[in-house]
Order: C-alpha cells, then structure tokens, then sequence
C-alpha cells in the first residue's frame, strides 16, 4: 500500500548516529518540542489514510500524504523560528524517516493482502496512536529537558497492546500476533525521531546565518561483528509485588489502571493467579548470550541478528544455536542459556524444581549499533524441568544439610575435591566445579559442571521440556487478557477442560477462543487459573526495557536491560502444574552489559 513518494524515499531513514538519546542529557528546546509533536502528528494520519484503504482494499487516497506533507513542513518552518533548536534536522530529512516507518508498519501488517481487513486497519491505526502517544512523552521531556516519563509510555503501551489484542480477536486477522514486533518498530522509531531532533553531541559549523550539521556515523560493521550480552545480579526485592524495596522494571494492572503488582529487575514470573511458589525467582546473572551482527549497514548502524555455534564462541555455554550438542546433558541438544535455573518453593518443598534452560530455535531478530537497542532478539527456548525438591536436605549420608532450599546442585568451597570448588548435589557430588553464578540466596551459587540428577537421560526426576516463545527487547513488551467463555482475564489460552485443569496434549495446543479448540473433551480456550503472578483480576502485563543509549562500537560494555512477556504451556505433571499454575504467562526483565566485539 506504500505510495509512489513513499516508493521514492525508501532507502531512507533516521539515523541513530551514535548520539545518547536521553531527553535527560539535553538542553530545553520548544523548538525540538514542536519538531517531535509533528512527527508524531504526522505518523498517526498517515498510518490512518492507511487504514482507511487497507479496510477498504483500495488503494491510498492521493490526498492524504500532501496535506500531512504540507502541515509538517509548516511546522517545521514555525518551529525553526525559535532560537534554542538542538540540531539542523531538516523536515525533509525527517520526514523521510516518518515516510520508512509508515511504510515499515503497513508492510508489517499487510497480513491479508487478498481482500478487506478491518483487523489490520485497526493494528495500522493503533501503531500510528502508539507512535503518537510516545511522540507526546517524548515532547514534554525535550520542552523541559528532563528524563522522558516512564509511567507515560508504559501507558501508551498498553493502550496499543489493548487495541492490538482486540483488533486481532476478529475472525478476518491473518498471521500470528504481532504485538510485540509492531512495538519494537515503534520504539525503534522514536529511538530515531529523538536522537535526530535532540543530541547536541553532534559536530556543528556556523557559517553567517547557515547552520551546517554533519553527524558522525557509528558502525558495528567492523571485522566480524558479535554483541555480547552479559546478565548482571538480580535487584528483585523480598516480595512478590512489594513496592519498597528492588528495582521496577514492568507492572501487572486491573481493568482501571491500577497497578496489582510491580515486576522486578532480574525477576521471573510465572502462573496466574492460583500459583503457588513465592515469586519472583531470581534469574541467574553473570550468562552471556553470543549473537553475530549480519546485514550491517554502517551509515545507520542497524544490523540483524545471527546465531553462534560453539565451534563459533569455543563453548555450548554462551552461544545462541539450536542443535548444538551438550556434554552435560547428551540427549537435549541446543546452546545453553544461562546457568541452571533453580526454583525453591518453601511452602512445599517437595515441588521445588531445577531448570535447564537451551535454545531450541536459533537467535534471530535486528537491532542498532548507534543506541544499543534491541529491536527484537527471538530466541526460543526448551526449558528441561527436573522436580528435585531439596538436593541438600542432609537426608542422604554423603550429602552436607545445607540451610534453605537447593533444586539445583550448587558450586561452593568445601569438600575433598582437588580444586576445592566442589559440585554439592546431584550425579557429579564432591567433583570439580566452576561457578556459573554468584551466591543470589541460599540455592545458588549453580553451575552446569554440576548438573540435576536425571541430566543424562529421560530418568526421574526430569519431568519433561517445556517450549518457551522468548523473545527479549530492550523496548517494551506485553500482554492483555481477554475474557473467553470458560475465564475472564486470560493472558495465554490453551485447548482445556471447562471444569478441570486438564489441557489437550501434549503437545499443548495455543488458542485465542473456543472455536480454535476442537478435540473433545478439550473444547474450551482458557489458563489453568485466570489472572497473573498470583493476581486474579489482572488485564496487563507490562514489562520495560532500556537500551545502552549510545554507540557501541568503542567495545565497552554498557549497561542495558532485556525484557519479555511470554506464554508457558502445561507440563502435563500435575505437581508442577499445580505449584507453577501452569498454563499461564510468564514475564522476565534481564539487566546486564552489552558489549560490541569486532
């Protein structure tokens, strides 16, 4: 649906030119104020005259593009008469920019380019307000030249999830969900919008009344690129949805915005509202995650992401592949992702759990060298589960009684081992081990040179592989429930029972309504329990990232935060999926360091 102006100015897009982007670090301007809000004006009725056409099926009104077009240049033009504007930036070269994106997001949606589609004109329309509202966050802190308000785009987030989540509930949407991947086109963009309209890190020549600015580029494209990330210790608090202490990454809210629970930095979540395992797990840090920079493009600084391999990293422990074979588990293939996974449960010991998490689909998805971001790394899992409850118990003769709960076997001084950093629990008890972690509490800290009991084989107590849809980004990521027939507030519906916590499978097997479940006694579209992370009327989750915000081609780390919310199926054992509340959805946030290396 692009039109010939559109066709014209392809090749073109904002730069992200390794300028830091935090409203934060700029002077006031009302003049890069009004230069945002145009933009932002300009995105939403242009990605409207799409929807109007795609709905429709006809092309795009001949009129629309000019009057944007005209009412753009005339802010420009008002806004250039203000002597505190931060850069140069043209409206043509801005404008090019917001061309790129319209055409990025209806080339994105255009899922059913055979006929009509109101479910498409809807996600245009809403990706076109998602932009405008954050356009508008954006504005407010450049006028003032504070820190862009976190609270305001995480509602301008889930005004658009909402709106997505509803557009594709009609029977006319083709494809699978596209939340999150429109997102990620959407933050991308204002990534680049304020980057262009505010960095004053720019090399400036005044010449009488001219002002010439020439951005230096900032290119990842050196050598054979790779982008380390490196998970740093959790700040997740001592509370499920406490507000006093830990870092706040994300939120789960009620139908009228209040906030149930605050999601925490390192967490991990899982379960509705009937789950019954203290939450949240602390998430190993001190995992890198290996991933090749393929497509470089070395004016803009955007790239694709490609995986390793341990031929590619010199080991299964930090590349990003699928099939990779693994000495410490040899029948379950696939780059490990961060050090075993513990999972204590103090109200029931017994169901404490230990996780192996692989990958099972190889790393892919794109992002920018200039700000650090991640647009999307798809990175889809196999979470081995193993129900060891306590390993340290001191029920057995030759194993310590260690204080608090260990699903996993730990790495720690002590023992008769020749390096005096022995494996504690499981098969490889009192041998040689190194730390895959720091001490985070009483189960760690672990290390796949000590692994669950059952690691070698299909032998209890490994329960099963649970297939986890990851897909982190240094942008935002959510859901939002919906009511079905058997549940209210339903984040993650799989093929089930009415009455009973009984799923088709396995596998299991993903639905939106009742109609997409058609194998009896398995008719109904619900979760195990409604709600999320022990909150039973939620309608949100949201979870915010933070790029590096600057290039990353001086090689030093920089600091940055993944996130992700996802769907976890039913192991079909009824221990853990009782305790777990599994089906149900899932939220991580992942501080760490990312890091280019040439």
């Amino acid at each position: 649906m692009a039109h010939m102006r559109r066709s014209a100015l392809s090749v073109v897009i904002l730069a992200l030119l390794g300028l830091v982007t935090d409203a934060s670090s700029a002077q006031p301007s009302k003049c890069s104020s009004l230069k945002v809000k145009a933009a932002g004006a300009a995105v939403s009725q242009l990605l409207t005259c799409e929807g109007k056409a795609v709905a429709k099926h006809v092309p795009v009104d001949a009129s629309c593009e000019p009057k944007s077009t005209a009412a753009f240049d005339a802010a420009f033009a008002k806004a250039d008469k203000r002597a505190d504007c931060l850069t140069a930036a043209s409206a043509g070269t801005v404008w090019a920019g917001v061309d790129r994106f319209v055409s990025d997001v209806a080339s994105a949606v255009n899922g059913n380019g055979a006929g009509p589609s109101v479910c498409d004109s809807r996600k245009l329309r809403a990706a076109g307000g998602n932009a405008n509202d954050q356009a508008k966050c954006t504005l407010k802190a450049v006028r003032k030249g504070r820190s862009i308000d976190t609270k305001c785009l995480m509602k301008a987030e889930r005004k658009f999830a909402s709106s997505v989540s509803k557009a594709e509930a009609r029977s006319d949407c083709s494809g699978s969900a596209q939340t999150s991947a429109l997102e990620a086109v959407v933050d991308a963009f204002i990534s680049d919008l304020l980057a262009a309209l505010t960095s004053t890190s720019t090399t400036t020549t005044l010449a009488a009344s001219t002002t010439t600015t020439t951005f230096p580029p900032c290119s990842c494209c050196t050598g054979a690129p790779r982008l380390v990330f490196t998970t740093r210790p959790p700040d997740v608090g001592s509370g499920t949805c406490a507000t006093s202490d830990g870092t706040i990454t994300g939120t789960v809210q009620d139908d009228s915005g209040t906030t149930l629970c605050n999601l925490r930095s390192g967490g991990l979540y899982f379960g509705g509202a009937g789950v019954g395992i203290p939450l949240p797990a602390a998430v190993p840090d001190t995992g890198t995650y290996i991933t090749k920079l393929v497509d470089c493009d070395s004016t803009t600084g955007l790239f694709d992401f490609a995986p390793t391999t341990d031929a590619d990293t010199g080991t299964n422990r930090n590349c990003t592949a699928a099939g990779v074979a693994n000495p410490e588990y040899p029948t379950r293939p696939g780059c490990l992702f961060g050090a075993p996974l513990p999972i204590p449960n103090p109200d029931s010991i017994a169901t404490s759990t230990c996780i192996i998490n692989r990958v099972t689909t190889s790393a892919s998805g794109s992002g920018n060298c200039s700000d650090g971001s991640y647009a999307l790394l798809d990175l889809p899992l196999g979470s081995d589960i193993y129900l060891t409850g306590d390993l340290l118990d001191g029920s057995a003769a030759d194993r310590p009684d260690v204080a608090g709960i260990q699903p996993c076997p730990i790495c720690t001084p002590g023992g008769t081992c020749g390096s005096g950093t022995c494996c504690k629990g499981g098969p490889r008890h009192d041998q040689d081990c190194v730390p895959g972690t720091s001490a985070l509490g009483a189960a760690y800290p672990t290390s796949h040179d000590c692994p669950p009991p059952g690691a070698g084989g299909n032998a209890s107590p490994f329960v099963g592989t649970l297939p986890i849809p990851y897909a982190v980004t240094t942008g935002s990521s959510s859901k939002v429930a919906a009511d079905l027939s058997a549940q209210r507030f339903v984040f993650c519906g799989f093929c089930g029972q009415a009455f009973a916590p009984t799923f088709q499978g396995p596998p299991a097997h993903p639905c939106a309504a009742d109609s997409e479940c058609t194998t009896a006694p398995f008719t109904k579209c619900r979760q195990r329990t409604s709600g999320a992370f022990g909150q039973g009327p939620a309608r949100t989750i949201s979870e915010m990232g933070s790029r590096a915000g600057i290039c990353l081609n001086s090689g030093a780390p920089y600091a940055a935060t993944l996130v992700s919310v996802f769907c976890i199926p039913p192991t079909y054992n009824s221990t853990v999926d009782a305790s777990a509340d599994l089906p149900g959805p899932g939220a991580v946030s992942l501080p760490g360091q990312a890091q280019f290396m040439p």
